[in-house]
């Protein structure tokens, strides 16, 4: 009985000791996570698909999903790309009976692809873009090339 007593204190001495360090080291601040959203402002990026696929793709997730989520952060999120791919499916979604307005998504393939089965792009379109260019999106073809501007 002393024995666990003794382990149990020990145990939670060292987690107190632990957090305080963890807590107060130099150069770290605590509220500031690495995963929180950088990029407020807009910019225009001149960087192409296949860039983005170097930097941010499926390939470099699965080799470090940490590193590749602080590089999007600091250089892609928020940001404005226009890129070219080729029109796979638009998917319709309504927000819910309270919301009756109707957003589609358009799935986008793009050159190189990540898959041969899957969009590798989905294009949320928002609903005052979508009325005013319904037409346009309601006649593309699976296949038809696409010029797009999106805030990634």
């Amino acid at each position: 009985m002393t024995a666990r007593l003794y382990a149990v204190i020990a145990a939670a001495l060292l987690a107190v000791v632990s957090c305080y360090y963890v807590y107060m080291r130099p150069n770290y601040n605590f509220h500031e996570a690495p995963l929180t959203h950088h990029n407020i402002e807009r910019t225009r990026l001149s960087t192409s698909w296949p860039d983005y696929l170097i930097d941010c793709g499926g390939e470099k997730i699965i080799e470090n999903s940490v590193h590749t989520k602080i590089l999007w952060n600091d250089k892609y999120e928020n940001n404005v790309v226009e890129w070219t791919g080729y029109f796979a499916d638009v998917k319709y979604r309504s927000k819910g009976w309270l919301f009756p307005d109707i957003e589609p998504n358009v799935l986008v393939k793009m050159e190189p692809s990540e898959s041969s089965v899957f969009a590798d792009l989905v294009l949320t379109v928002p609903n005052d873009v979508y009325k005013a260019n319904k037409e346009l999106i309601d006649t593309l073809k699976k296949g038809n090339g696409i010029k797009f501007e999106g805030i990634i």
